[in-house]
């Protein structure tokens, strides 16, 4: 049954079953990036001293997500997909270090 439902898809609608697939995979491998490093983070007492003991370290942080948020949405269509990956990984873990601060 899956067999003939899969011959009888479009081109179309086969590649935007795989543009689905790769970016539900590209989401759950920068939630997963997030979730460790801001366990790593979280369970490290010298690097949250650092990011709570002052009002700056949180700030500057804050900082640098918003500005990896503009930089994202204003350069995404010039980017190589190389400069793409690592500014999203540079997302994920700042996101992980900001989120660590909840926990």
């Amino acid at each position: 049954m899956t067999q003939y439902r899969e011959q009888m898809l479009s081109t179309a609608q086969k590649r935007e079953r795989s543009i689905l697939k790769n970016v539900y995979l590209w989401m759950t491998a920068g939630l997963g990036l997030t979730g460790v490093v801001a366990y790593a983070v979280a369970t490290n007492p010298a690097v949250m001293n650092i990011l709570l003991g002052s009002r700056f370290g949180f700030l500057l942080l804050v900082i640098v997500q918003l500005g990896l948020v503009v930089y994202l949405s204003a350069r995404i269509e010039q980017m190589s997909s190389t400069s793409a990956i690592i500014a999203f990984g540079s997302y994920a873990i700042v996101t992980g270090i900001t989120f660590s601060t909840l926990f």
